[in-house]
């Protein structure tokens, strides 16, 4: 690739490079780096990888599951946000969790998708251009089926003043951005049943907060995980 030497562009490049660095290290593996006189690089790394236990494919993948109180399909979960990339972010989460998700970029078209489709949760970002969530959450409410949905403020910080607000316009209460799934999954449990994670899908895989599996024989230190989940967050 182009070798890249100024800015944020190459100091994002170096950061990418320790990272990967330092992972393979810990993996027992090694990296170089080669430069050329037309300013190009080329990066060899080399890792004994061993190959693991087979595993059944219905085992691969584990997925919690969330149930609405009649157990007639997934939760319908709209999220409102002009960002994007919130949007990319919190439906993956969502997803994840269960839940049939689509997505909009603001406030009239959250009020015609609730129309059409009739959420079961909305997650509303309260600042958009056009019409915002304080102004959007109050005309679903009114709304044939309105009154039941749950409404969720999203942003990243809450002034008293925007607390009051949320709670005048009808919102059961607010989630802060970065979206993190523990939170996500905690906020909801207040108001809807979720179940918990379980099954053999989940047993299977087991979680433990002093380290992540990597591969065979293999865990990365807890304190790394942590200070990589905080770079990701600071991202």
């Amino acid at each position: 690739k182009p070798a890249r030497s100024e800015g944020k562009e190459a100091k994002g490049s170096q950061y990418g490079l320790i990272m990967g660095r330092e992972l393979l290290r810990f993996m027992g593996g090694s990296v170089e780096v080669e430069s050329n006189p037309e300013g190009s690089e080329r990066i060899r790394f080399a890792l004994d990888v061993k190959e693991g236990p087979a595993q059944p494919a219905e085992t691969r993948v584990s997925h919690r599951s969330l149930i609405d109180g009649d157990s007639t399909g997934p939760l319908r979960v709209l999220v409102v946000d002009d960002a994007v990339e919130n949007c990319i972010v919190f439906t993956g989460i969502l997803e994840h969790l269960g839940f049939d998700v689509r997505s909009v970029e603001n406030g009239r078209d959250a009020v015609r998708q609730y129309e059409e489709w009739k959420p079961h949760i909305i997650m509303m970002d309260l600042r958009m251009p056009g019409m915002d969530g304080f102004e959007a959450a109050p005309m679903i409410r009114a709304k044939e089926g309105g009154r039941d949905a749950v409404i969720f403020a999203a942003t990243g910080d809450v002034l008293d003043s925007d607390k009051e607000k949320i709670e005048q316009s009808g919102m059961n209460g607010y989630i802060l951005k970065p979206y993190e799934e523990q939170a996500i999954r905690e906020k909801i449990g207040e108001f809807v049943k979720i179940s918990a994670a379980s099954g053999k899908k989940d047993r299977e895989h087991p979680r433990t907060g002093s380290s992540a599996e990597v591969g065979p024989g293999f865990e990365l230190p807890h304190a790394l995980i942590e200070r990589m989940q905080d770079a990701a967050r600071n991202a």
